[in-house]
Order: C-alpha cells, then sequence, then structure tokens
C-alpha cells in the first residue's frame, strides 16, 4: 500500500499540472501580442515636412511684414480676412524613405487671390496624428504576428513551408507599405498693404 495522502499529493499535482498548461496557453498568445502591438507602436505615423517654396505673395509667420527690404507698420495694411482649412495628408513607412515634403504654396497663394489681397500675416501650422493611425497599428501588429506565424510555420516539420513563405513575405509587405496619416491644419490672416 502507499503511503497515506499520496493519492491525494498525485491529484493535486495533476490538477496543478494542468493548471499550468492551460496558463501558459492563455498567457503566451497575450504576452505575445503585447509585445506586438508595442513593436508595431513604435513604427506608427509619419513625419510631415511643411515647405513653402513656391509662394507668389509675400507670408510672415508673424504680425511684422518686410518690403523690399524694410518693416512695414501695422497701421500700413489693412485685414481682409482670417483663413483656416484642414488637410488629411498620407505618409509612407520609415524603410522606403518616400519624400514627406508637402508644399504649401499653392494652397496659401489661391487664399490670397481668392480674397484679393496682397500677402498672409500671422501664419500659424498646426501639424498632428491622424486618429486614422489607429488603422495602421491594426495592420502592423497583425503584419508582426503573421510574420512570427509564417516564419514558425516555414520550418515546422509538417511542411507547411510554401504557406508560411507567402504569410512571412505578405505580413513583411504590410509592416513596410501601412501608411501614416497627419492633419495639418492652416491658419493666417489675409491683408491688403496701402
Amino acid at each position: 500500500m502507499g503511503q497515506p495522502g499520496s493519492c491525494r499529493d498525485s491529484k493535486s499535482t495533476e490538477r496543478r499540472g494542468f493548471m499550468t498548461d492551460r496558463m501558459q496557453r492563455i498567457s503566451l498568445p497575450i504576452i505575445f501580442l503585447s509585445l506586438a502591438i508595442v513593436q508595431s507602436g513604435c513604427y506608427v505615423g509619419t513625419v510631415t515636412h511643411v515647405t513653402a517654396d513656391d509662394l507668389e505673395y509675400p507670408v510672415t509667420l508673424s504680425n511684422v511684414m518686410i518690403e523690399s527690404g524694410h518693416f512695414v507698420a501695422i497701421e500700413a495694411y489693412q485685414e481682409i480676412a482670417t483663413f483656416s482649412s484642414r488637410h488629411h495628408w498620407i505618409g509612407w513607412a520609415w524603410p522606403l524613405q518616400i519624400p514627406r515634403d508637402k508644399d504649401i504654396s499653392g494652397i496659401l497663394n489661391r487664399v490670397i487671390e481668392e480674397h484679393d489681397g496682397d500677402a498672409v500675416v500671422d501664419l500659424k501650422i498646426h501639424v498632428t496624428d491622424s486618429p486614422a493611425n489607429a488603422l495602421s497599428l491594426l495592420a502592423k501588429t497583425a503584419a508582426v504576428v503573421g510574420g512570427i506565424v509564417g516564419g514558425v510555420m516555414m520550418f515546422h516539420p509538417d511542411g507547411h513551408a510554401g504557406q508560411g513563405a507567402l504569410l512571412f513575405t505578405g505580413s513583411s509587405a504590410v509592416f513596410i507599405m501601412a501608411p501614416g496619416f497627419t492633419w495639418v491644419k492652416i491658419e493666417g490672416t489675409v491683408v491688403n498693404v496701402d
């Protein structure tokens, strides 16, 4: 016969082993998905360089204008209208290094012409990430998970190398090509110079 309580100990050990296996099956995917989200979050968003290289009219970030090398007094110009426009631009992932410069010259020239003005003063440019970047985070997280699963499938002994390679390649492409979104708000005052 066994020792007293040995039956109870073996059941307890089996139960502990069952709970450990069950906890591993639940916790490992949660940890894995958390790491994928953190990894993907490092590469979501975009950098937008705002330029104005083709202006046809004077534009200043302050209320002071310079004409022919001299300051123009605030009293020398008349405010015609204030304007505000919002633009949603797409930038691409960092590995591709696609140019992300956005020239706002056309926007400013058009606003000045629409109001029959001579210049823009108090120009303000606000650049923020768009809430649409949540879609990029979701796509990149799925790509990280798909890439790891595809990588495991390529070397799994069950012979799913072709499917694994396809999943890995597709996931890598999604990770690289997922865009980032930027909102750019342009504000200012159109003026006439006397």
